[in-house]
């Protein structure tokens, strides 16, 4: 990266002289580090450093496209850092007197440095009047970053011109607003919701005026910055906190709705699973598993040889058989003797059960009655003690099931 500048006087040879003797002296991190000079004429060449990041300006405009602007946070650091670079100029008394977003470049780490000084006030240096008498005029840089004194007077200037300088640099990365555009003391506040008070406060006084109003140099603003970061480190640890609480509460909706959709699967599973049940699982008949194997029947102790089945544990009850007349319509309600339903012995053996109707539980349920020409024919071909007449009528004692 070059930049030059052509000085048109008698003094150019001095001028270049006293740029060279301070230019020496000057080896800051934020600030554009000349390598060399060049003269040829009254030209003076510069060769400086490279700065890979780009310019602040192309920040700004890049921002503004996508119709916003500077974050704050990464502004104020941005105005940190270049506070750092010109009070470094201003320890050996350079005043810079062309801030503006153009000469605000950025390193590969996005770093800010401070950069083109050929405008720059240099100690010793001639002044605007003594380059052109009566006839001087304003102090050079660029119009709308020019602070009051800088346009107004040509004698020398005092480092808090470039304060203002530098404020008119926050107020543009703020707002995308040029402030010289803006009703005299606008308030930044008053363009963008969400800038902190101090730091509202604080470019107000580097917009000041008056010279001695302002921070006086880049040393009292880096001073000035500091002392405003706690109030914006605890408004930064304020908003982590309140993302922190966010994403822990956008993890808990998530963990609900998993929960959720995790039990409404379960329940379509078991309601499918319901529908595929046996009916005498849904009635809750529990079943004993009989290996298969040889067994002694009857009264001359006949050996048999059984297949594998299920038993149940106990006999059908008043509340498992009313499901299947229920389901079905089928068979006679439970009742007493007095036609009442038999309420508080629904888990009592059902009595009073016709066979074909036994049969016809058993085929709704999914078992076999032991008695039945099936049952005999699956179980070995015998007729078990599983079935007794009561006043003319049958008994399901107890059922079975083929396989353990």
């Amino acid at each position: 990266m070059r930049r030059g500048w052509a000085a048109r006087s008698s003094a150019t040879t001095g001028a270049a002289s006293s740029w060279r003797r301070s230019w020496a002296q000057i080896d800051h991190p934020h600030v554009i580090r000349v390598h060399d000079f060049e003269q040829g004429g009254e030209t003076l060449l510069l060769v400086m450093e490279y700065a890979a990041g780009g310019s602040l300006a192309e920040r700004i405009a890049q921002a503004r496209q996508g119709g916003g602007a500077i974050p704050t946070d990464d502004a104020v650091r941005i105005v940190r850092e270049v506070a750092e670079g010109l009070a470094a100029l201003h320890a050996i008394d350079i005043v810079h007197r062309d801030v503006k977003p153009s000469n605000i470049l950025f390193d590969g780490q996005g770093h800010a440095k401070v950069s083109d000084l050929g405008l720059a006030q240099v100690p010793h240096g001639p002044s605007q009047r003594s380059l052109a008498g009566s006839l001087a005029v304003a102090h050079p840089g660029t119009p709308a970053y020019m602070s009051p004194e800088q346009q107004g007077t040509t004698g020398y200037l005092a480092p808090a011109s470039d304060v203002y300088g530098l404020g008119v640099v926050l107020f543009e990365m703020l707002t995308n607003r040029l402030y010289d555009n803006q009703r005299p003391g606008t308030r930044v506040r008053a363009l963008r919701e969400g800038v902190p008070e101090w730091l509202d406060d604080l470019l107000a006084r580097m917009l000041a005026d008056a010279p001695r109003d302002r921070p006086w140099d880049g040393a009292e603003l880096a001073e000035a910055l500091d002392e405003g970061q706690p109030e914006a480190r605890e408004a930064e640890t304020a908003r982590e906190a309140e993302l922190k609480r966010r994403q822990a509460e956008a993890e808990r909706q998530a963990e609900v709705k998993r929960q959720r959709e995790e039990a409404d699967a379960a329940a379509r599973r078991a309601a499918e699973a319901a529908k595929q049940q046996p009916a005498w699982q849904k009635i809750g008949i529990e079943m004993i598993s009989i290996p298969a194997g040889e067994s002694l029947y009857g009264e001359n102790k006949e050996k048999v040889t059984l297949p594998a089945y299920s038993l149940a544990k106990t006999s059908v009850t008043n509340a498992q058989y009313g499901a299947f007349v229920a389901a079905t319509g089928r068979g006679r309600r439970v009742t007493g003797r007095a036609g009442i339903f038999l309420k508080g012995k629904e888990n009592h053996p059902v009595v009073n059960v016709s066979l074909g109707d036994a049969e016809a539980f058993c085929a709704w349920a999914g078992l076999r009655l032991p008695g039945s020409r099936s049952g005999r024919r699956e179980r070995g071909g015998r007729t078990g003690g599983s079935t007794r007449g009561v006043r003319g009528r049958r008994v399901a004692a107890t059922v079975w099931r083929r396989g353990g």
